[in-house]
């Protein structure tokens, strides 16, 4: 199924000096970047290299966003795959990646997606973990947050999830 995406940055520095305003989205796997400070428009391959140069990575962003939103992981990268049951019910995944160990943890009751660990190529021939933890509502029934990071480049990137119209999140990835 194709999912659509859209991120909105807003920050700027302390003093003010450096502004960020941009919408990010993703769609059918093409990367479409307004960058309003700049009055700019990047698609596809500009689009993915702006990303890779911001982020300082070399990685897919399109798999960063996959990840991030609940999205199935690409089966065929996953190398002898385990599960574990813990007493309470929740759901860990082992797998190898990329050479590394990927991680999946769903919680219990109901199998709300909690943790993952991901090897993500960072540099050439370099792969590091991406955490990514997901907050849920009180009563579980909606995302609230994501929280991405990287240690090597230090960036840690918090999504709080609303609608577009600001009323909450719609749907539930599990």
């Amino acid at each position: 199924a194709a999912a659509f995406v859209s991120f909105d940055f807003e920050s700027s520095s302390y003093f003010g000096s450096q502004r960020e305003d941009l919408t990010i989205t993703l769609s059918r796997g093409i990367v479409r970047i307004l960058d309003r400070e700049r009055d700019t428009f990047l698609e596809g391959v500009e689009a993915d290299r702006f990303i890779s140069e911001k982020l300082g990575i070399t990685g897919d962003f399109k798999e960063i966003v996959g990840l991030a939103i609940g999205m199935e992981p690409d089966c065929g990268a996953l190398r002898d795959l385990r599960m574990t049951v813990s007493s309470g019910g929740g759901r860990s995944f082992r797998a190898g990646v990329r050479g590394k160990t990927a991680k999946l943890e769903f919680s219990a009751p109901g199998g709300r997606l909690r943790e993952i660990g991901w090897p993500l190529e960072v540099a050439e021939e370099r792969v590091e973990e991406l955490n990514i933890a997901y907050g849920w509502s009180n009563d579980g029934s909606r995302p609230e947050s994501v929280l991405l990071s990287l240690d090597s480049p230090g960036w840690r990137i918090k999504l709080d999830i609303e609608n577009a119209d600001g009323n909450g999140s719609a749907g539930a990835p599990r």
